[in-house]
């Protein structure tokens, strides 16, 4: 299991290091870089060690580990030698309580060192888990060259601005505006060019020019209405993913990917406004109106709806509600489950000499009162892909027949597409309610009715090779010859 990433503040904490070879050596040095108080306890130790302890840098007991070494301890390095030593080191830390580091024994450790790039406060660290350290290490020289000594003196010289900015800025969007501003900057190559005290004049000078800029300009926040994609997270949009993470606010539905929250900002609030069949947790117009009010407090607002937001997603009713208040917006389009999960189940919905025209249809309401040309769609001898009707399924199947479509015409029912969970269900018109009832299908379920279900026998991939189930045999009426 990957550790969990954290940084501690060492300057002053008592640490130990129980070893006086180079693995020690090198532990040693890296506390000292920041500030701990370090022992160690060795009989032999390196020359460099023995220089830090002459000059006082380090306190150096010369004898052999003992029991109550870690006494008073806040972590410790077991980096011996001898392999049954760091293991009595170890015992020690578990007993006391104190954080472990065992060298070269990742499964002993209660922490473990990445990999560090540091220039003056910033602090990049990379870490494999103890899985393979040199990996980390050529990650860490990659970086290196990549973000030059320059860096220290940047850093100090925005946490000066920031001070500033925090003081005069009360609102925190316009203060993260303003902040945000200052990074727009080739800041490092200006260092470099310029020199430090002009630098500093130059930074001074540019952050004055935005926040004089922001006190003139109306607080103004904006709506993105993005579609997050059927299920699997993998298939947002790069543009929607830029826009999670852009965002203030993230105002999400049921069916989004918990994984998509995770690229928000960490201060980004939160916002279940999630819908079900029969169960609403909040009405459209409260979602229209939390829409409007968080963009009016100024903040950069996602709204993440799965698919795409304007396919059967109520995206046109929240982008009036926006327009109508004069918000800024932007609609990104999604991946629909219309024809993603058809996909995923091995069915595309055309194909050249078998179908050139597909209908999207919402299945949510009666048929029997819906405004749907059922007769029509019948008639079209197309791909018919229905959305959230599984539970007027068999209101809609009969509908169907009853305006003229062959009973024998084949249907499938995909339950949570592009999932792990995903199931697929294949049958022919007549028979798929009954079936669907049966097999105990659940929404969100996509239906899909035509010729085009056929190719599933030969096209299907997903359920077999990303989750090892195998696959709905397909009735031997609907298979390929």
């Amino acid at each position: 299991m990957a550790f969990y990433p954290v940084n501690l503040r060492l300057e002053g904490k008592p640490c130990v290091v129980i070893g006086g070879g180079g693995v020690a050596e090198r532990k040693v040095l890296t506390l000292l870089e920041f500030g701990a108080k370090i022992k160690v306890v060795s009989p032999k130790i390196t020359a460099r060690l023995r220089d830090l302890a002459i000059s006082r840098k380090v306190e150096h007991l010369e004898r052999e580990y003992a029991y109550a070494d870690l006494s008073g301890t806040f972590l410790a390095f077991a980096a011996s030698d001898d392999p049954e030593v760091n293991h009595q080191v170890y015992e020690e830390a578990t007993d006391r309580g104190v954080l472990i580091n065992v060298a070269d024994r990742p499964e002993l450790c209660t922490f473990v060192v990445p990999s560090v790039v540091k220039r003056g406060d910033l602090v990049i660290g990379v870490s494999t888990s103890g899985s393979y350290p040199l990996l980390a290490r050529k990650i860490r020289g990659e970086l290196e060259d990549g973000y030059g000594t320059e860096y220290a003196e940047y850093l100090s010289l925005l946490k000066k601005i920031r001070e500033k900015v925090i003081r005069e800025y009360k609102d925190g969007v316009a203060r993260r505006e303003v902040l945000a501003k200052l990074l727009e900057l080739d800041t490092p190559t200006l260092i470099r060019e310029l020199g430090g005290r002009s630098f500093l004049s130059f930074l001074c000078e540019y952050e004055a020019k935005v926040s004089q800029y922001r006190k003139l300009r109306p607080l103004e926040g904006k709506v993105y209405l993005i579609g997050a994609g059927p299920g699997d997270p993998k298939l947002i949009t790069l543009k929607g993913m830029e826009c999670i993470r852009e965002a203030d606010v993230v105002i999400y539905d049921r069916l989004v990917s918990e994984e998509l929250l995770s690229y928000a900002k960490p201060e980004a609030e939160l916002i279940y406004v999630g819908k079900s069949s029969g169960r609403h947790s909040i009405s459209q117009e409260e979602i229209n109106e939390l829409l409007v009010s968080k963009a009016r407090e100024g903040k950069v607002v996602a709204r993440l709806k799965g698919g795409d937001p304007c396919i059967f997603g109520r995206g046109g009713d929240e982008a009036l509600a926006i327009a109508e208040n004069e918000i800024p917006f932007e609609l990104v389009p999604g991946v629909s489950s219309a024809h993603a999960v058809p996909a995923y189940a091995g069915i595309p919905v055309t194909k050249r000499g078998v179908t050139s025209t597909v209908t999207f249809v919402t299945g949510h309401e009666d048929p029997a009162k819906s405004d749907v040309d059922w007769k029509a769609l019948a008639d079209l001898n197309g791909t018919i892909v229905i959305l959230m009707g599984i539970r007027n399924l068999e209101a809609i199947t009969r509908k169907l027949i009853e305006s003229g479509l062959p009973e024998g015409t084949p249907a499938a029912v995909i339950e949570k597409g592009s999932t792990p969970e995903q199931k697929t269900l294949v049958s022919m018109v007549g028979d798929i309610a009954e079936q669907a009832k049966e097999s105990a299908i659940e929404p969100p379920a996509v239906i899909v009715i035509g010729e085009v279900v056929r190719l599933r026998e030969k096209l299907s991939w997903f359920e077999e090779a990303s989750t090892g189930v195998p696959r709905v045999k397909t009735p031997s009426r609907l298979r390929l010859s």
